[in-house]
């Protein structure tokens, strides 16, 4: 994760001392949670994402082997574009309104 994406993340600071350019990074969506990191230890990181959010980053599409439909808030729908019985993963795109 590079610097200017965690700034999108935490635009006042609150989080900066916690960056650390090496650390393996995992993000877990919420729907109820504001966004904030986890240090889970010194390398790494545990990202609580606000599907809200995604869209700050960039984030069209999603690749997931947990089942996200009916997952997501009044501005944010995550929709699945993509599945494959044999395969355990789906792809969902992002959809954000105003």
């Amino acid at each position: 994760m590079n610097v200017e994406l965690w700034k999108q993340l935490d635009p006042t600071g609150l989080y900066e001392d916690r960056y650390n350019r090496y650390a393996h990074i995992t993000v877990e969506l919420t729907d109820t949670e504001k966004t904030r990191p986890e240090v889970l230890n010194d390398d790494w990181i545990n990202i609580i994402l606000n599907v809200d959010d995604l869209s700050k980053i960039g984030v069209e599409y999603l690749v997931s082997e947990n089942d996200l439909s009916g997952f997501g808030s009044d501005k944010t729908i995550i929709i699945p574009v993509f599945s494959d019985p044999n395969v355990e993963y789906v792809i969902y795109r992002v959809e954000t309104s105003g």
